[in-house]
């Protein structure tokens, strides 16, 4: 059977007297892409536009969607399945894709506004990451200029008492000589 049914679903499916002689095989044995959704997620399959034949019975156009289960249906499918146990969950095709095509509308809207924010903040970690490199190089800079201002002081009192001891040297030398 190409319909797509929970366990519950599956055990009702075999009793009916309409369906009982249905093969069922799991879904992961059978699916292919494209059979019913157009796509591999396995749920939200309202993706068959209104007038389509269902997958199941050929003569009857899709017409219901089944919001517990996640489920198109024609209204045979409705009347010989446990899908009218989910009366308040039971909307019409259209219906479905509406409230579908106002999901995505609100996710794009937000993945919009995400983008929009994603891009400040990229933008000020650019700034952030730039300034650290500048501050990080001017602290470099003023570590190097105090080293080489520490050397050169250091070399100056070298100086200063290599000198004093070279005078010290002279003056305890010529009394001597």
């Amino acid at each position: 059977c190409r319909s797509h049914f929970c366990d519950a679903h599956s055990t009702s499916h075999r009793k009916s007297r309409s369906t009982h002689s249905h093969t069922l095989v799991k879904l992961e044995d059978d699916w292919q892409p494209d059979q019913r959704t157009g796509s591999d997620e396995g749920e939200d399959d309202v993706s068959a536009p209104v007038g389509q034949n269902c997958p199941l019975h050929q003569s009857h156009k899709i017409t219901t969607y089944c919001e517990e289960c996640h489920e198109i249906m024609c209204h045979h499918c409705l009347s010989t399945s446990d899908h009218s146990q989910h009366k308040k969950h039971l909307v019409s095709i259209a219906q479905a894709a509406e409230m579908k095509r106002k999901t995505v509308e609100d996710l794009q809207s937000g993945l919009l506004s995400d983008d929009g924010i994603l891009t400040q903040s990229l933008s000020k970690v650019t700034t952030a990451i730039k300034s650290l490199h500048d501050r990080a190089e001017s602290v470099s800079d003023h570590v190097t200029e105090f080293f080489n201002r520490a050397v050169d002081d250091l070399r100056k009192r070298e100086k200063e008492v290599l000198d004093d001891l070279d005078k010290l040297r002279l003056a305890k030398l010529l009394p001597l000589e």
